[in-house]
């Protein structure tokens, strides 16, 4: 196998992980549900896009571009990043963009999440594809317009899908959960 293919294998199994660990993560309120989006909208695009270093999956992507791809506007984008940032300790920033150059965000990784990766890696195993249907999904764009869907529901056709359900479009509509609020 080439380098190039292994290096880009490596990376797609670090972001398996993450991707199951989104559910571990304790998303609260609204805005942790916008951060879960953007978080999610980086997974994606590291999953195709991102490079490997010592402390986790380098991804470079425009703010306006990294904002529709999560379905928010710049402002909501900006506090979700410092909610991963800060709060969850997900992602760190590598250097912003300027003119025509993107910014890059690093997807971290911790210590065990490394030592299992790259132990299993070794050994030729791979990670469960349980988590990794986010990744390779194309995301539906369900906040804006008429009839929107929102971040909760999401979550629950996320978690659908994870469960291995599937939903047709025509079916898509918005949810109300009695005496949630949402």
């Amino acid at each position: 196998m080439a380098p190039a293919r292994e290096t880009r294998d490596k990376v797609r199994e670090i972001l398996k992980e993450l991707s199951a660990a989104v559910w571990a993560e304790e998303w609260k309120g609204r805005a942790g549900l916008t951060a879960r989006s953007v978080y999610v909208a980086l997974l994606r695009v590291a999953y195709h896009h991102g490079d490997l270093i010592p402390s986790g999956v380098r991804v470079s992507i425009a703010m306006r571009q990294l904002a529709l791809q999560a379905g928010v506007s710049l402002p909501a984008l900006n506090r979700a990043i410092k909610r991963l940032t800060y709060e969850h300790g997900l992602i760190r920033r590598d250097g912003r963009g300027e003119g025509p150059k993107s910014g890059a965000f690093v997807l971290l990784i911790g210590a065990r999440t490394t030592q299992t990766l790259s132990q299993e890696f070794l050994q030729g195993k791979t990670a469960s594809s349980l988590g990794s249907e986010c990744l390779t999904s194309a995301r539906v764009a369900l906040r804006w317009g008429a009839g929107r869907l929102g971040k909760t529901n999401e979550m629950v056709l996320d978690a659908l899908r994870r469960l291995g359900g599937r939903l047709a479009s025509t079916s898509l509509r918005p949810l109300r959960v009695a005496g949630l609020g949402i």
